[in-house]
Parts: C-alpha cells; structure tokens; sequence
C-alpha cells in the first residue's frame, strides 16, 4: 500500500480510546497506513464500554461483570486481526 502519510519504522503512535471499537471507528484508515510502514500501535482504552451501556443496578450484578468480561476479551482479540497493540 501507497504511504501517503509517510510514517516510518521510526513513527511513535498511541491511540487513546474512550473505550474498545472507538479507536477501530474514529481512525481505522490512519491505524491501517501505520501498520502497513511496520509502526507499533498500541491502544489505551478509557473504559470497557459496558457501564454507558446498561443501568447502574445491572452494572454491578452477575449480568454487568458478564457483559464487562466478555467486552474485554473482545477488545484484546479484535484489535490483534489488524496487528494493533491493546
């Protein structure tokens, strides 16, 4: 692939993302081009994207902590079909 935003083995990049699928939406083009010039992309996730999702009764119950694992192992795989670092 064409490197038209000239990144380099050299380039350091982090992703800050509110919380996992974010940094897939908001910069999924930018992460392919640095990934293809072999730049480390490590990704930092905010939160685990659950506890916006559902009610805070539900978030602490065996349901939410359900819901927060499986989001987790999500965001560990996912990331990885692209080669991005979590």
């Amino acid at each position: 692939m064409f490197n038209i935003l000239g990144f380099t083995e050299a380039t350091r990049f982090l992703v800050v993302s509110a919380h996992p699928d974010d940094e897939i939406l908001a910069c999924r083009s930018t992460l392919v081009h640095a990934l293809d010039a072999d730049v480390k992309v490590p990704v930092f996730f905010l939160g685990e994207g659950v506890s916006a999702r559902i009610p805070c009764d539900v978030y602490g119950s065996k349901q939410g902590r359900e819901e927060t694992l499986h989001r987790q192992a999500e965001a560990k795989y996912s990331p990885g079909i692209l080669g991005v670092l979590v």
